[in-house]
Order: structure tokens, then sequence, then C-alpha cells
């Protein structure tokens, strides 16, 4: 683990400096994919920036709330604001801030007109790089942590060998990465817009459901459902649905 990056008197906390990197290379490769189906550049980057923004400020309003009679006890109120504002790792709510998001982006797709089937399609490959970052970071930080594992490729973290959930995330990038390189290469008339989105979004869902069983610090609901699990499931169910309403035959062909 690699928290903070020390240069000499200097320190750098990389989880950050990975997140921003990813941030930032996200925006440009759905700005690039915006631009060959004729959508503003400069636009998408304002989108995918607003997006990000209401689903960090959500996932940490989410957690005050939460904790509302903790922040409540603090005085002065300055104090308490500031530390209601705080971004310290661990202290937001990932599935509010992924709800929130998803909700903003409806707004700003309609608000600004955006054809939303070519922009699902422009920022697929993007949500990929941004969750490759999020596993760099977790890994840097030291958080999702894996169920204890004795297993060649374990890692040591919170004084036990466990598995590299976070490998595991990045690996699941890196196939939703791969997917929508493939199919980026088929000729535009040849699929159906939403289609790239479709089929690469399956991916990291896949592939939560395969992971969440592997972790030890998941968020439960009712009876120990993991959410994050429910949620992909969700998406997945709804996005197999498409496919029978919509079924895209020559991609299809293409990947084969």
């Amino acid at each position: 683990m690699l928290p903070v990056l020390q240069v000499g008197p200097l320190s750098i906390r990389m989880p950050g400096l990975v997140l921003l990197a990813a941030l930032w290379l996200a925006l440009e490769v759905a700005a690039r994919a915006g631009v060959r189906r004729g959508l503003n550049p400069d636009r998408l980057y304002n989108f995918g920036f607003l997006v990000v923004v209401a689903g960090i400020a959500g996932a940490r309003l989410a957690f005050v709330l939460a904790h509302l009679n903790l922040y409540t006890r603090i005085t002065p109120v300055t104090r308490a604001l500031g530390a209601a504002l705080s971004l310290s790792p661990g202290t937001e709510i990932a599935w509010a801030g992924v709800l929130i998001a998803a909700a903003a982006a409806v707004l700003l797709a309609r608000l600004w007109r955006l054809p939303p089937l070519p922009l699902a399609d422009a920022f697929a490959p993007a949500l990929a790089v941004l969750t490759l970052g999020v596993g760099l970071a977790a890994l840097l930080r030291g958080d999702l942590l894996g169920m204890p594992a004795d297993l060649p490729w374990a890692i040591d973290l919170a004084g036990a060998r466990r598995h590299p959930t976070q490998a595991y995330i990045m690996l699941v990038a890196a196939a939703a990465l791969i997917v929508a390189w493939r199919l980026e290469r088929t000729p535009p008339e040849r699929r159906a817009p939403g289609t790239l989105a479709q089929i690469v979004v399956m991916v990291p869902c896949v592939g939560v459901l395969l992971v969440e069983p592997l972790r030890a610090d998941s968020a439960t609901i009712g009876p120990g459902l993991r959410v994050m699990a429910v949620a992909a499931l969700t998406v997945l169910v709804a996005d197999l649905a498409l496919f029978a309403a919509r079924a895209p035959v020559q991609v299809e062909e293409d990947m084969a």
C-alpha cells in the first residue's frame, strides 16, 4: 500500500492523485468518443465533471445524514460544517453517490438536450477507465478489503492475507475497456446507438457479482444482501431486457 508518497518535504496523497488522473483520462476518452458521434466535446467534459461532482457530494451528504447525531454534537457550528464538508476516506456511502450521479446524468442530459444513446456509448469506455482508477486508488489506500484467503496471489492487508479485491476490480475494468475497444472498431452503420453501452455495462455488472462475495467490508441491507450486488443484478437484468427488445445481431457476430 502507498497512501502517501514522500518526495523531500512534499507529501503526495497517491490515491487522490490516481483518481484525478483517472477522471481526466476518462473525460478525454468520453470526449473523443463523443466527437465520433457528433457530440460537442466541451459539453461532454462539463457533463462528466458535473456528474462526478454530484456523485461525490451525494455520497458525502448521505454519510453525514446517516451520522447526523455525531455532527450536531460538534461545536462551534463552523467546525461542524468543516467536518461535514471534509472528504476524508471512508466518510461516504458509495451506493448513494452512484444513485445521485445517475440522477444528475439524467437531469443534465434533458436540460442540455443530449441524445441519450450516443451519450451512453461515449461514456461507456470512460466509466471503465474511471473504475480502473478507483481500483488502483483503493489498492494504494488499502480500501475495499477482501476476505481472508490462503492463495498464492493473496495480499497482506489489515493484519491478514486477503483476496486482492482491488486488483479484481481493476481486471474487470480492463476487460470492459477491451470489449469497448473491440466494439468501437465495428462500423457505426452496423450497430444501433446504445448497443456499445449495453454490452460494455454488462462486464462490470458481472464483475461486481463475482467480486462482492469476496469482499469483507461490503455495505448490506435487509437479511445480509450486499448493496452493490443487488444494484449490479438490477442493472444486468434491465440490460438483458433491452437485448430482448433489441438484439444487436451484427455486433455479436463481429465480437465472435
